[in-house]
């Protein structure tokens, strides 16, 4: 049995294994930049707590830290599960670290080419990958003897207790997509960062094409908020970074904001309220990220509904209701690759809306930023 990357040398960190402090987390992050090419995180936020989380300002800064000058600057790779909890209507936006410009987020798929049951979606998902959920699971290897997945008279099981038949959840799809991402820089070990999420994004396949979700953006890029741009594709993605890969530019950002603000969200009303960014006056950009950061005061922030709206008119679910009890956003950024590709000119609208009733709240502030290069080629998919 091997992996993906079966010529990859492996590092073993345990930022799980008991309960971690932000500066725990970093130096995790930090470890070895310099030769861990890739980083694989099969964890996150516990699901159906009602909790939005992210990493701490030493953790967040470790991220920042390892794609601008790990692998030799270059960027080391931090791949993250979107999370397991679809069924209570969380999504990977919630979770600080799957909704970082500066990670891979994997979400997951059954083997009926359908969402597995549990895989939060989210508009910052980039992929997804095969996990459980459907009419198998993964067979893997497993801790050796009876512990792990496959225990003494577990269920389901294989005879030999060092291997598992029953291994699934986003945190099986994640190890799949870092070992893709292990053999896109072992074909172009020039690639940087950006372009390693690129690839995957350009080289992923169309899943469940009738799903009603599916979107085109204006650069001809297609996406889902279940899938991502879609299932993964290693050989595609390798071929892509073997074809005369010509590098992304330098990183840019544009940055608009309102602040100061007390607008009143009107109740249990799906127009909300709207803020423009007219961006025409910014130097263009080819899209790549994009964020949004709001601070709202509610008493029951489940009620709220978040949208992204692009000039050209694809649209990001930010935030969608869900059972959430706790009140206000505090700053919170949220991210979406949806846009991947498109031009940063024109206007971008975010539309925040009170869905429940009830419970009323107010805007004070919201932050876009826009992330891409400068546009020597539009390319298109």
């Amino acid at each position: 049995m091997c992996g993906v990357a079966f010529s990859a040398s492996l590092v073993g960190l345990r930022p799980i294994a008991y309960p971690t402090t932000d500066a725990q987390e970093a130096a995790a992050l930090a470890h070895s930049n310099a030769v861990i090419h890739l980083k694989s995180h099969s964890w996150g936020v516990p699901d159906g707590w009602e909790r939005m989380e992210g990493p701490g300002p030493l953790a967040r800064a470790a991220l920042e830290d390892g794609v601008l000058r790990g692998r030799n600057g270059k960027g080391t790779m931090f791949v993250f599960a979107s999370g397991n909890g679809q069924e209570y209507g969380e999504n990977a936006n919630y979770d600080g670290d799957a909704n970082s410009i500066y990670t891979i987020a994997v979400a997951a798929l059954n083997d009926t080419n359908s969402q597995a049951h549990y895989s939060e979606p989210g508009a910052c998902v980039r992929v997804c990958a095969p996990s459980s959920g459907g009419r198998q699971d993964l067979t893997t290897t497993d801790l050796v003897g009876h512990d792990g997945y496959n225990t003494n008279g577990a269920p389901g099981e294989l005879s030999q207790r060092d291997y598992t038949q029953t291994f699934g959840g986003t945190s099986a799809a994640v190890p799949l997509v870092a070992g893709v991402c292990a053999r896109i820089l072992q074909a172009n070990p020039n690639l940087g960062w950006r372009d390693v999420q690129e690839i995957l994004l350009r080289s992923a396949r169309l899943v469940a094409p009738s799903d009603p979700d599916w979107r085109t953006n204006s650069a001809r890029f297609h996406f889902n908020h279940k899938f991502g741009a879609g299932l993964v594709d290693a050989e595609a993605a390798v071929t892509l970074a073997t074809n005369h890969w010509q590098n992304l530019g330098p990183q840019v950002r544009l940055s608009a904001a309102y602040t100061h603000l007390a607008v009143p969200i009107p109740d249990a009303n799906s127009n909300g309220v709207t803020f423009a960014f007219h961006m025409g006056s910014f130097p263009t950009l080819r899209v790549e990220h994009v964020t949004v950061t709001v601070r709202i005061l509610h008493p029951y922030r489940g009620d709220m509904a978040i949208t992204l709206v692009s000039p050209s008119g694809m649209t990001s679910r930010l935030i969608e209701v869900h059972a959430d009890s706790n009140d206000n956003f505090g700053d919170w950024t949220l991210s979406s690759v949806r846009h991947w590709g498109e031009s940063s000119t024109g206007e971008w609208t975010v539309r925040i809306a009170d869905l429940g009733p009830r419970d009323t709240g107010v805007v004070s502030a919201v932050q876009l930023d826009v992330y891409g290069t400068a546009p020597r080629a539009f390319l298109s998919v």
